[in-house]
């Protein structure tokens, strides 16, 4: 008898042969040490996949290899069913405390609510940097104490992705980019089936002029009437 194939010798593995084939290749192998070596590898294949069938993954890995997977895959996500999100609080509206107005560098929080979940967002310009830095959180509003582990996350210009990342076992997340126009984040929620849509121009440009006009007394006419 030849050499035997890989394949046979795969199925002289698996129990997979009729019984003449095998008995046959048994016989062969007596006398051949390189179909011996390639039974052995195959035999020893086996018994690791046999170990590996017997492993489950933890839950919050296999979430999290979706979410990456899924961010390679940033059409789809931008075609899932949209749930608009409404600006709730923006620090920029509020007036800042005395001692406090002179910052070095430009921060701005804001707050957004979509349906039963809520975006807390954190975006900073370092002095002298021309990268902004946005920190986020994704909640659930009506199970607060349950975050939302390894939702992708898009931060998009028009059809453009700026960054891209997965919220962390607390629903948290971390965005470095160039400031431009028209920013979008995008955060997939209810295990795949829908994103929220943030529209970040709503909060407007986060710029060392926004902060600085805050800052800026209000200027009274002189003149009497």
């Amino acid at each position: 008898m030849a050499h035997a194939d890989a394949a046979t010798c795969a199925d002289f593995v698996r129990g997979l042969l009729q019984p003449i084939a095998h008995a046959e290749l048994e016989r062969h192998l007596a006398v051949c040490h390189s179909c011996t070596e390639t039974v052995d590898w195959l035999r020893a294949v086996q018994a690791v996949t046999n170990v590996d069938a017997q492993y489950e993954p933890p839950a919050h890995v296999l979430r999290r290899a979706r979410a990456v997977f899924a961010l390679e895959r940033p059409r789809i996500i931008c075609k899932l069913p949209r749930l608009a999100a409404r600006l709730m609080f923006d620090s920029l509206t509020q007036p800042a405390m005395a001692g406090v107005r002179g910052p070095s560098g430009v921060s701005r929080q804001a707050v957004f609510e979509a349906g039963d979940y809520a975006v807390d967002i954190t975006v900073d310009q370092a002095p002298g940097s021309s990268r902004t830095m946005l920190v986020g959180q994704v909640m659930s509003r009506v199970a607060p104490v349950a975050p939302i582990t390894a939702a992708p996350v898009l931060l998009t210009a028009g059809e453009t992705i700026v960054a891209r990342t997965v919220c962390d076992r607390y629903g948290e997340f971390l965005l470095e980019y160039d400031p431009q126009p028209q920013l979008q984040l995008q955060v997939v929620v209810d295990a795949g089936r829908r994103r929220l849509e943030l529209s970040l121009d709503q909060t407007g440009a986060v710029s060392r002029r926004s902060a600085d006009e805050r800052r800026k007394p209000v200027r009274r006419s002189g003149k009497k009437h």
